[in-house]
């Protein structure tokens, strides 16, 4: 059975957790430049299926903005939050389904139109 675990980051890419990325975030801190990583990193979330990483990164970024969905998330029978989550934004005719985005996943136009029908301003 073939399987993955923890695919390798290209090398033109720096890891957070590395030296040199502490080093680049402590420069971002003391620049005044990493004041959008705070209310992200307050949204942080996985991705619920693989090919959701467009998906999990509109859900930090539309919670991070305070974007109100508009709809309860999760059941009805709840407190009544209105919360942003992986499967909620496909619930239009214009938009992909999630069966769509598990195939094909979406790439950054995607991205900005799941963003704007679901009430962000995007600029493009």
């Amino acid at each position: 059975e073939q399987s993955v675990f923890r695919r390798p980051l290209p090398t033109t890419l720096v890891r957070f957790a590395s030296r040199t990325g502490k080093r680049m975030f402590s420069e971002a801190l003391r620049d005044g430049t990493a004041e959008p990583y705070f209310p992200l990193s307050e949204q942080y979330v996985t991705q619920q299926e693989i090919s959701f990483c467009a998906l999990g990164s509109l859900t930090m970024v539309m919670n991070a903005l305070g974007v109100d969905p508009r709809r309860r998330w999760r059941d009805e029978s709840g407190p009544g939050w209105r919360w942003w989550d992986d499967e909620m934004f496909t619930e239009g005719a214009c938009l992909p389904s999630l069966d769509d985005l598990r195939r094909e996943g979406a790439g950054l136009a995607e991205f900005a139109v799941l963003a704007a029908a679901n009430g962000a301003a995007v600029n493009s």
